[in-house]
């Protein structure tokens, strides 16, 4: 009697535990399924997923997609603002004037699929402080200003560079247009000298 109560309380004891390290297993094996159908799309410029990590549960080869630029205009006409793209920077737009007359000032929106794409940088080219003068330069999400300050006598003539931006994706899509919303290029006295209309955008293709 003694020896069946001895081993009917080992039972007791090692069942437990056994249940134990099964639902444990489990927990783990869920949450890996979980990890990884919850890891994003390589956004450009990524060569994959970081694998330092030692959760790791996804390793690729995969060489990160790019996005491809197809302008409305691809050769600007004088008074035009356009988008340039390089194959050798393809996440870099450049966004830029030809034969501007007496600019002063440039602003607008960049119209772009927010659900899609992450406005990630701005940055001021070489077109409106050609001539050495200062300038300021804003960028707050969708809004690039950029304009001469007051000590300058007048504006700038000619082609360059207003400014470039770089995007980088949400999510994988076809194509979606880019361009321009509420442009505006003026002379000191904040009068417009480049029509709303002679701003050219293109379509953005995710590869």
């Amino acid at each position: 009697m003694e020896k069946v109560f001895i081993g009917l309380l080992l039972i007791l004891l090692i069942f437990p535990n056994c249940r134990r390290k099964d639902s444990n297993s489990l927990t783990v094996s869920e949450t890996n399924q979980n990890d990884t159908a919850e890891l994003p799309p390589m956004p450009p410029g990524d060569t994959g997923y970081n694998t330092s990590s030692s959760n790791n549960y996804m390793t690729t080869n995969q060489t990160a997609p790019v996005f491809i630029f197809l302008p409305h205009k691809k050769n600007l006409e004088s008074g035009n603002i356009g988008i340039e793209y390089r194959e050798s920077k393809p996440n870099i737009f450049y966004i830029n004037i030809c034969g501007g007359i007496n600019v002063f000032g440039i602003t607008f929106d960049f119209d772009y699929d927010t659900d899609k794409l992450i406005l990630k940088k701005a940055e001021e080219g070489d077109f409106l402080n050609k001539d050495g003068k200062k300038t300021s330069f804003i960028f707050s999400n969708q809004i690039v200003a950029v304009s001469r300050l007051t000590q300058a006598s007048g504006g700038v003539t000619g082609d360059g560079c207003i400014c470039t931006i770089e995007f980088e994706a949400k999510k994988t899509f076809d194509s979606l247009l880019i361009g321009f919303r509420n442009q505006k290029a003026t002379d000191k006295a904040f009068l417009e000298v480049l029509p709303a209309g002679n701003w050219f955008g293109g379509i953005l293709e995710y590869k």
